[in-house]
């Protein structure tokens, strides 16, 4: 996907510029990681969740939220995004690519 963006980018742009997408990309995914963790800690946090102790039924409620809930609910909010914006597929993916190498 990322290789078909940086050809996007070229297509629509007129410069491959793969060494900013790349780097971005590692970039944002260092950047969830440290936001996942936040969310998490601060989700236990307001559960009310007591590290080395029987949890409360509401803190167990609260553990499958945040582990099964929440993650669903992005995951359907990713899927409709996707679905509705991304367009590099098919006949348009051909085109772009063509035009790219083209242009070499």
């Amino acid at each position: 996907m990322l290789a078909d963006v940086v050809d996007y980018g070229e297509f629509k742009f007129g410069t491959r510029n793969e060494s900013i997408l790349f780097s971005t990309q590692t970039f944002v995914v260092k950047l969830a990681g440290a936001l996942s963790g936040f969310i998490t800690g601060t989700g236990l946090a307001l559960i009310g969740f007591v590290a080395d102790a029987v949890q409360t039924p509401e803190a167990v409620t609260g553990i499958k939220v945040i582990m099964g809930g929440i993650p669903t609910v992005f995951l359907v909010i990713y899927l409709v995004v996707y679905w509705k914006f991304y367009r590099l597929e098919g006949s348009y993916l051909e085109m772009v690519k063509q035009s790219c190498r083209d242009h070499q």
